[in-house]
């Protein structure tokens, strides 16, 4: 889910509130995590990787059967 206006503090505090994990290509994330902030998970990835959405989608369902 993407939210655009949304400081980087509410996404990971709407996460943890769904019980999910953050995927991004934001280097503001790790910074976050270094913090301390409580989160369930940040999955980054360098912004010149390519991602490959059909591998994500079942990154995706096999990460969420693993938490869950």
């Amino acid at each position: 889910m993407r939210f655009p206006c949304v400081s980087d503090e509410v996404q990971l505090e709407f996460s943890l509130s769904q019980g999910r994990v953050i995927f991004t290509q934001d280097t503001d994330f790790l910074r976050l995590n270094q913090s301390n902030i409580n989160h369930l998970g940040i999955v980054y990835c360098p912004q010149q990787t390519k991602i490959y959405w059909a591998n994500y989608s079942r990154f995706s369902i096999n990460l969420g059967v693993a938490i869950t």
